[in-house]
């Protein structure tokens, strides 16, 4: 059995190192209800689709080229490479919040970029990003939409600040 784990992590390495995402991690999504349907963000492919109650695919949108997201498939590359014993899982979004009125979506951004959200209305058409240069990066970072819908909340899990901002959607 170990000896399918290897050849399979190594499979998998090798994939990535020729650019190619591995099939386990091109199927992980966000999910969030709200009255209007369900929203499913793909994690690997930056699609984020919405689907009736019943299932019905309803719209979906494709983010991969958005400028915040820039630069994150390269850092992605440049870890797996340097890892050898576990591969890196390539995520476009660090969480889903779904709400009344749409979905917000916390990006995983490179480096250089600020801590961004996607705003998408529940028709699919108002989108909007919101960059928060104000709050750190952490690998550990949780996000909440406030009941008022006017402020953000931010926590990194490892740290005891709450990070707190403007919501303007």
């Amino acid at each position: 059995m170990a000896e399918h784990r290897d050849r399979s992590h190594e499979d998998e390495a090798t994939m990535v190192r020729r650019g190619e995402i591995p099939e386990r991690v091109r199927n992980l999504v966000f999910l969030g209800v709200n009255e209007s349907g369900i929203f499913s963000f793909q994690q690997a492919e930056a699609r984020l689709q919405k689907f009736s109650g019943s299932g019905e695919l309803l719209w979906e949108k494709d983010f991969i080229d958005l400028p915040a997201l820039k630069g994150v498939y390269e850092e992605y590359l440049q870890e797996a490479k340097t890892q050898e014993r576990f591969i890196p899982q390539l995520s476009y979004a660090r969480g889903i919040h779904v709400y009344e009125e749409g979905a917000a979506i916390l990006l995983q951004t490179a480096e250089q970029n600020p801590v961004t959200v996607l705003w998408v209305s529940n028709s699919g058409e108002d989108i909007r990003l919101i960059e928060y240069p104000e709050v750190e990066k952490s690998f550990l970072l949780r996000f909440r939409i406030a009941p008022d819908r006017q402020t953000i909340l931010f926590v990194d899990s490892m740290e005891p600040t709450i990070y707190r901002a403007e919501y303007p959607v």
